[in-house]
Parts: C-alpha cells; sequence; structure tokens
C-alpha cells in the first residue's frame, strides 16, 4: 500500500511540476535554452523514477506469489531484513527533510546538506562510517563547485562565505 501512495504522490508531484514549468515566462533574449530546460528534465527524470517504482512494484509482488507461506505471514509494513516498522522510516525520513529544507538557508547549501546526507546514509546504510562521511562531503562539495563554478547558479552560501 506504502508503494501506491509513493507512486502516487511522485506522479502528482511530476504532474503538477510540469504544468508549473509550463507557467514560466519565456523572454525572447537570453539563455537559447531558455527558463523551461532544468525544469523539463527534473520532470523526466521524475516520471522515469516513477516507472521503475511502478516496475519494482510489480517484480516485488510477483516474487511474493513465489515465497512460502511462512515469509508471507510478516505484519505488513514491518521491515523483515532490520525488524524495523517501515511507517517510522518514512516518518522519519520526512521529518529529516523537512528540518533540511528550514536549515538550508541560515547553514547553507554544503553545510545543510552534508548533514542531511550523513544522517541518511548512517541510517540506511549503518557500520559504514568512513564511506558515509567521505558520500556526506564530497557530493555537496562537488555540486555546489559544479552550480556555483561551471553553471553560474547561486546555491545557498550560509554561514561559510565560500
Amino acid at each position: 500500500m506504502t508503494d501506491k501512495l509513493i507512486v502516487a504522490c511522485a506522479l502528482a508531484l511530476a504532474v503538477w511540476y510540469a504544468w508549473m514549468t509550463e507557467q514560466v515566462t519565456v523572454l525572447p533574449f537570453g539563455d537559447p535554452l531558455g527558463p523551461r530546460a532544468f525544469p523539463r528534465i527534473l520532470t523526466v527524470a521524475l516520471l522515469i523514477s516513477v516507472v521503475l517504482l511502478l516496475f519494482e512494484m510489480f517484480f516485488a509482488k510477483a516474487g511474493k506469489q513465489l515465497q512460502s507461506p511462512l515469509q508471507a505471514a510478516t505484519p505488513a509494513g514491518a521491515d523483515t531484513q532490520r525488524g524495523r516498522d517501515t511507517r517510522w522510516v518514512i516518518a522519519a525520513t520526512v521529518a529529516a527533510t523537512t528540518l533540511y529544507f528550514f536549515l538550508f538557508e541560515p547553514l547553507g547549501f554544503v553545510i545543510s546538506s552534508s548533514a542531511y546526507l550523513l544522517a541518511m546514509t548512517t541510517y540506511f546504510n549503518p557500520g559504514k562510517t568512513v564511506a558515509n562521511a567521505l558520500v556526506s562531503l564530497l557530493v555537496p562539495v562537488t555540486c555546489y563547485l559544479i552550480f556555483s563554478q561551471l553553471l553560474g547558479v547561486d546555491l545557498a552560501r550560509g554561514i561559510f562565505p565560500i
């Protein structure tokens, strides 16, 4: 049920985002790609994600039909690998993402993204402290440099002016 809700929300978000993208005013001068290019790429990426989720749901459902009755007896919403209730995992992820949203401007892109990624990778990839820390630091720094230096996009600088 949770997968269907996620797919429905992601599809609704993609449709809304595509509609909002088309509302952007395009001026006859300026960037040859226009202001709609990047949002359209994001819309396509989101739609591809929805399709991949649908494939995953389909193949997971087909796999459940092949499992034994003992495996099928696990309660709904339970993560059988670690014994965690997926509803709490989703709620904690939403809470962390909300916190990230509110800390993005005051702390800046690099610090807030690094903290968010460190929290997420530590939870979803436990025991890999060095790898989690490296990913959590290198991905935001690399993205910041690409967007600010190469593409000229001004990201939130926060407390450390870079």
